[in-house]
């Protein structure tokens, strides 16, 4: 017979102590998620940078565009940024570098990748999540609008407004925008995040973000405003049908209670989904809006930093762009969680 060790015994009441804590399912869940997240952000990484570095093109020939024909420098500039090493010995290093906290420096700017970033970040988010946000309400407004009355002259104007919205690509829904109300009817600024001939502070410099905002921010709500309006009105007509909402009815509860108490929840659990899937979309659709508005933000950097094939602030863009889908998926299974108590994670 096998005599347990004194730190076996010990190693074992303290994992049987650890098992034995009762954590709430949501929790297991959300750790669960977080873990599974790692090989996918790996995996991410892996696939930016084999792609960024395999495309055609040469920072170092860039840099160099004013003083071609110089071996020697050309060879010194490469061992400095370590593009003479094989891809994946570069791979490798990069690696080390991430998870250290280090993004590497801009082979143009000559600056950290994540300072380069940081700058830009806040824009994005602010461009991107008051789109989403703007887009939720209203989609969901209107489709509950649209469900109260179907198949009549409110539901086809609401329906089909918001189809033409979303059959307009970006860029000329913005250029759209620009010349109403930039040129023609000049009320909102055409570039830009702020006025350049005012230094405004507090409330006046934030009524100016806001009002440099309301274009680029109406130009993605729009496009994604007709999925959240498609879907609620489908759902709300399908849960409006119900029994329970039958039964609602005949306890004498009124039509607004009704509606949105008993019917608007169950109708909104495919609605959160999907809006966890749009925040992806509206990083990638930030790139043209943000060209085209001048927005200081992620998206306008990733497109300057392809022209200038500055790889590392690529890279770092992709990367957090990433973890933002990632992190906005994990938030939306919680908020469905939370949304319909039937579901239990274990």
């Amino acid at each position: 017979r096998k005599v347990a060790l004194p730190w076996e015994s010990s190693a074992r009441i303290f994992g049987d102590a650890i098992l034995a804590v009762k954590v709430p399912s949501l929790c297991r869940y959300a750790t669960r998620r977080l873990l599974q997240a790692v090989p996918l952000v790996i995996g991410v990484l892996v696939v930016n940078f084999v792609l960024v570095n395999s495309v055609p093109g040469d920072p170092v020939q860039f840099l160099l565009a004013e003083a071609p024909g110089d071996p020697e420098l050309e060879a010194t500039m490469r061992r400095y940024f370590g593009l003479d090493k094989p891809l994946y010995e570069r791979l490798f290093v990069y690696f080390l570098n991430i998870a250290r906290g280090d993004f590497g420096y801009s082979y143009t700017q000559g600056r950290p990748v994540l300072a380069i970033i940081t700058e830009r970040i806040g824009a994005t988010l602010l461009l991107v999540g008051g789109s989403l946000i703007v887009s939720a309400i209203l989609g969901i407004l209107l489709g509950v609008f649209a469900a109260m009355k179907p198949y009549g002259l409110r539901d086809g104007l609401v329906t089909g407004s918001t189809i033409l919205a979303y059959s307009i690509p970006y860029f000329w829904l913005g250029l759209l925008l620009i010349l109403c109300f930039s040129y023609l009817i000049p009320l909102f600024p055409a570039s830009g995040i702020v006025s350049l001939r005012l230094e405004a502070k507090g409330v006046a410099y934030a009524i100016d973000v806001l009002h440099h905002l309301f274009l680029p921010l109406m130009t993605l709500a729009i496009y994604i405003l007709a999925v959240n309006v498609r879907l609620t009105r489908t759902r709300m007509l399908e849960t409006l049908r119900s029994d329970f909402i039958t039964l609602a009815r005949a306890k004498g509860l009124d039509e607004r209670t009704v509606t949105f108490t008993h019917g608007l929840r169950n109708a909104l659990l495919p609605v959160v989904t999907i809006l966890g899937y749009q925040f992806g979309g509206l990083i990638s659709g930030s790139v043209v809006v943000e060209t085209i508005f001048g927005w200081p933000g992620m998206g306008r950097l990733m497109y300057e930093t392809i022209l200038s094939r500055d790889y590392l602030v690529l890279m770092g863009i992709f990367i957090l762009a990433s973890l933002f889908v990632i992190g906005a998926n994990l938030v939306t299974d919680l908020i469905y969680a939370r949304l319909d108590p039937r579901i239990r994670y274990g």
